[in-house]
Formats: structure tokens, sequence, C-alpha cells
């Protein structure tokens, strides 16, 4: 089994068009993590103004979902989409526990539930009652 993995500034769609990746047979791909909005803010505002250029056919493929519902309809076994942004380092972090996670047998969900808290410095504990509001996965 493979992985695809993709963590950037921008959407997927900016660096990837959604022509190559429908195109993709990712029939044997386990495990497909899409983090969007890697960035500074001051990358994310020069992202943004790069993208209010383009035009509104190629905006409206940007949805994750959409993203995530072409992974699966070509075989991705599970997809793991970042909902909100966060830092280059917090969100590189995530991605490598994830997939060392994936990689020692933990099924997906179980990773992604797992490393989200512990990359955002939560404690076993404290998992109920802490905010995840910096980095949402799902």
């Amino acid at each position: 089994s493979s992985a695809f993995l993709y963590i950037g500034y921008g959407s997927l769609s900016t660096y990837c068009p959604e022509s190559v990746y429908s195109a993709m047979n990712l029939t044997s791909c386990g495990l497909a993590i899409v983090i969007e909005g890697a960035a500074s803010e001051a990358a994310m505002r020069r992202q943004s103004r790069i993208e209010t250029l383009l035009p509104d056919r190629t905006i409206a493929t940007r949805s994750p979902w959409l993203q995530a519902a072409i992974l699966s309809v070509r075989g991705t076994m599970s997809i793991v989409l970042q909902t909100m942004s966060g830092t280059a380092s917090a969100t590189s972090q995530v991605a490598k526990a994830i997939v060392d996670s994936v990689s020692s047998g933990t099924p997906a969900v179980e990773a992604v539930t797992s490393m989200r808290f512990e990359a955002l410095g939560f404690s076993e504990g404290e998992k109920s009652g802490g905010s995840d509001s910096e980095m949402n996965f799902t």
C-alpha cells in the first residue's frame, strides 16, 4: 500500500490541477493526506492575492470535499483533510505523526484523532476538555 501526501500554502488544485489527480490510479493508495494552508500569515496573505486572480471555474474546484471525492473515486482507501490553516511546522509534525502511526498498523481514523491533540500539546487527560480550534482534521 502507498500514500499520497500534499502539504502546501494553497489548495491542492493550485499546484496539481484536478485533471491530473482525477486521472491517477490510486487503487493501491491506502492513505491520502491533504494539508492546505500550511504557512505563515504573510505567506497566506500572498497566496490569497494570487488566488483572487484565478478564474471562477478554478476557484469552484478548490473545495476540499470535492478533492476528497475525486481521490476516493480514484481508489484511495482513507483520506485526511485539514479543515483549518496551521503553521507549516505544526502541520508537518501532524502529517509525519499520522504517517508513522499508520505505517505501524494504527487505523487512519485512530491516528488522526490521536495526533491532532498531541501536535497541539495536549496530554491524554486534556483531550476531552481541550480546544482543538487551532487545527482541525477530518
